[in-house]
């Protein structure tokens, strides 16, 4: 679900001009998920990790490491070298992933995606509409 409505909060985003995105890697499918999540934030370091986002964000279905490997590699990421960067880095990387669980689940949050706007928290999918109507009531 995440990936379906990637596109429209970034859309929605872009629009509007005034609103801070801040996204936070939750891996909560499995050891593929939780990979994908460490190259991504990995590629931070070199000032890529919107590109990894966005390559990973484009996939269709459940990940697998080939194929995370393969969209990354379509980005002109290499997922040996992330990996290499996220191994120097894994203390903080994962730490980083352990306070967003532990974020989500101070939220109440069961799933991706979740929303917060302002104070108003958006469990599930919310498509660019419903997000841009989110943003605009919290403006009041």
């Amino acid at each position: 679900f995440c990936k379906k409505g990637h596109e429209g909060v970034v859309n929605a985003v872009r629009a509007d001009g005034g609103v801070r995105l801040v996204m936070k890697d939750w891996p909560i499918f499995g050891a593929v998920s939780v990979r994908a999540s460490q190259l991504v934030l990995a590629a931070q370091g070199s000032g890529h990790y919107a590109a990894a986002m966005d390559a990973l964000m484009a996939t269709t279905g459940r990940l697998s490491d080939a194929q995370v490997d393969a969209k990354l590699a379509e980005r002109g990421l290499d997922a040996g070298r992330l990996t290499a960067a996220y191994r120097q880095d894994a203390a903080r990387i994962d730490g980083l992933l352990a306070r967003n669980n532990r974020q989500a689940e101070a939220f109440g949050f069961n799933g991706t995606p979740s929303f917060v706007v302002q104070t108003t928290l958006f469990p599930g999918v919310m498509d660019e509409a419903a997000l841009r109507e989110a943003i605009a009531e919290a403006r009041g």
